[in-house]
């Protein structure tokens, strides 16, 4: 059976060790194709060489088939498989096409056969010919389905098997409720954890499970690729691969938790966003959102995101970031400052908290002074933005303004870094031992800078209720909901951790359900610094937590589900119009989105539109996709599994209309097709999002 059908193959290096040619051999692929074969050479003494042209060979046989399946298609779809057969014997061949249903995974809508597992077509093959014979399916799992495929005859046989995804006409949730440990001496509790899962649920699409993390940071630790489900097309979303590796391992570094194949990992995650990110920089040692040319502008925000990130970082990989790179970045926003002291952003507005001058100074001011010595010849630039904020700090009413002033004027002790964290916790709502902030998307980061600013001014132990709050809005692989929630939110956590490390673990965590002793964890203190897990049956809907001993620490009851997925119009408004010229082979959309406008903003944080064509279109390039708009452009275009949809990034959306066009083209027939939808979201506040469906 031929399976492996590769686009590209063959990354081989070769050592010639002073000979002028070399042999090896490599097994061919499956495709029955013509491979191109191109190199290169390096050599001490002539430098660089490379083949003039490249070297062309053939993978054929004289009977063969070719399957053209789509890249994917939604369950309960009708869709069309297509089989090219090709004989180049020269004898005219009875041949038996068959199609199998190898894991009862697919139904056979053509009612020519009781045989649920495998349908058979018989053609007359002539010779130094191809025929085409098709089958119509329906998917009947989600996930990936294997095909086979065979052709039969009397002197020759050929069988392939492919790989069709199957995707959910649904949506998915993500939930988890996560907790802190925190005795201080011997004694029990018990909390009652109830799982929320709508009624409408798909069936067999539920997962519950329990994570023990004693360690405070180890569940993100072990996920720190994947603290985030966002793309990563853009300069801040480059640094998910940078700057929770730097926190993580300062933290490790600092609590002295020796794993060393962590450790290497998360260098090599390190250069990797170091590598990347330089594509973001400018000549005058500012970064940008954007990679394109066109849109290239340096950013005050961005700018010194990375500045303080690339400095903390350099210490754990020696000799890769050069001081000159964030010297340069820390002149250009020294170039910058207002004669106020205050910064301005010159750039993209990618966050909407960050429009605000105030509190765009106070993180400027935070990265200067998070680099160390090289701000020292930023003396005067530290201290006039510090002079603004203490002018002005009586003044701010905003929570999130409050939040960056006290961080920033807690790095130097500053009495009035205080008033403003004092001003921030009488904003603050406390119940019981929680202390939360009810301020949309910007929530965590203000409970986040809090915490990071009551270290400062205050006992470790009365930043407890912050703690409570901020472990119940941690994903269940230890991220937050946004970047920069993630950013802060795991650096503030961080520093809790290490400032109320203990040595007494001693404790044991049984769980109940349907009043069933169903799994006990003990925890001492060899095993802290590992994560504990289990499942959780599907049916359960409450866990009973009972925790006896002494100890710190945080566990976790995460689940996922999914649901049919419906219209939602949260924050955007879309309309969608299928142009006059379309056709079954030809889809011209044209897309419009605009920002609902609330009170507080006229425009949306970064945001992009996703569209998602119906089964068997795609969209062939970047330039399928013209933009209408005048105000508020596109700035990247992505498309996404093979052209199936189609992601558009924004700076921001405003109040008016932003439209587009995408040409989407017929590869694969679909005999009855599922309504296909878009998608509106916004980077940081994700309780603005619109789905919108549409059908062909």
């Amino acid at each position: 059976i031929r399976t492996i059908f590769p686009e590209t193959w063959l990354w081989q290096n070769l050592s010639m060790e002073g000979k002028t040619d070399v042999s090896f051999s490599a097994q061919v692929p499956d495709t029955m194709t013509s491979w191109l074969v191109t190199g290169f050479a390096l050599s001490p003494t002539t430098g660089l060489g490379l083949i003039r042209e490249p070297i062309t060979f053939k993978v054929e046989k004289t009977f063969y088939i070719v399957a053209h399946l789509p890249y994917s298609i939604k369950r309960g779809e009708v869709t069309v498989i297509q089989v090219m057969i090709y004989n180049f014997i020269g004898n005219t061949l009875i041949t038996d096409v068959r199609l199998y249903n190898k894991n009862d995974e697919i139904e056979f809508v053509d009612q020519s056969s009781s045989d649920t597992m495998r349908r058979t077509k018989a053609v007359i093959m002539p010779g130094n010919s191809g025929r085409q014979v098709s089958f119509l399916v329906k998917a009947k799992k989600i996930g990936e389905i294997a095909v086979k495929i065979e052709a039969v005859n009397s002197l020759k046989q050929d069988s392939v098997e492919h790989i069709l995804r199957v995707e959910p006409e649904s949506h998915l949730s993500r939930e988890n409720d996560g907790r802190y440990i925190e005795h201080n001496e011997h004694k029990s509790t018990q909390e009652n954890i109830k799982i929320d899962i709508p009624r409408y649920t798909i069936p067999g699409t539920i997962e519950i499970a329990f994570g023990l993390d004693p360690n405070f940071l180890s569940i993100p630790i072990e996920n720190i690729n994947q603290l985030m489900q966002t793309p990563k097309e853009y300069g801040e979303a480059n640094m998910l691969d940078f700057v929770p590796q730097v926190v993580a391992l300062d933290y490790l570094t600092e609590s002295k938790m020796d794993n060393e194949n962590l450790k290497n990992k998360m260098i090599n995650y390190i250069k990797t966003g170091y590598h990347n990110q330089l594509k973001y920089k400018l000549n005058d040692g500012s970064f940008c959102n954007w990679e394109s040319e066109e849109h290239k502008k340096g950013s005050i925000f961005i700018t010194s995101l990375v500045a303080k990130s690339f400095k903390i970082a350099a210490k754990h990989v020696d000799g890769l970031i050069s001081n000159e790179i964030v010297e340069s970045a820390l002149k250009w926003l020294a170039s910058n400052q207002q004669s106020d002291g205050s910064f301005v952003e010159v750039g993209d507005k990618i966050h909407n908290g960050l429009q605000s001058k105030y509190a765009l100074t106070a993180y400027v001011l935070a990265a200067f002074l998070e680099v160390g010595e090289l701000a020292n010849k930023y003396s005067a630039n530290i201290n006039s933005a510090i002079e603004y904020l203490v002018k002005i700090h009586t003044k701010l009413v905003d929570p999130y303004d409050l939040a960056l002033t006290a961080y920033a004027l807690s790095l130097k002790q500053h009495e009035a870094g205080k008033r403003c964290l004092d001003k921030i916790i009488e904003r603050s709502n406390q119940t019981g031992d929680v202390r939360l902030w009810n301020e949309g998307p910007f929530s965590t980061e203000i409970g986040s800078y809090a915490l990071l600013t009551y270290l400062q001014y205050y006992p470790v132990i009365e930043a407890t209720p912050i703690v409570n709050w901020l472990t119940n809005k941690r994903s269940e692989t230890g991220g937050f909901s946004s970047i920069q929630n993630t950013f802060i939110g795991l650096r503030a956590m961080a520093q809790y951790a290490l400032k109320t490390s203990v040595n007494a673990y001693d404790y044991t965590i049984t769980l109940r359900w349907k009043k069933l002793l169903a799994k006990k964890f003990n925890v001492n203190r060899y095993n802290a610094r590992y994560t504990q897990t289990t499942n959780v049956p599907s049916d359960v809907r409450q866990v009973l937590v009972e925790i006896d001993g002494i100890g710190i620490g945080y566990y976790q009851v995460a689940y996922q589900y999914r649901t049919e997925l419906k219209d939602a119009k949260h924050g955007f408004d879309l309309s969608l119009k299928l142009m006059e010229d379309s056709n079954y082979r030809v889809q011209n959309l044209k897309v419009c989105t605009k920002f609902r406008k609330p009170e507080s903003y006229t425009t949306s944080n970064l945001a992009y539109v996703e569209v998602f064509f119906p089964s068997g279109l795609h969209v062939n390039n970047e330039n399928a996709i013209t933009d209408l708009a005048s105000r508020h452009k596109i700035m990247k275009i992505k498309l996404l599994n093979q052209g199936t949809n189609v992601r558009v990034y924004y700076n921001s959306l405003g109040e008016f209309d932003s439209c587009f066009i995408v040409k989407a083209e017929r590869r694969y027939d679909v005999a009855l097709h599922r309504p296909a939808h878009v998608v509106v979201y916004d980077a940081v506040d994700k309780s603005k999002l619109l789905v919108l469906h549409f059908n062909q």
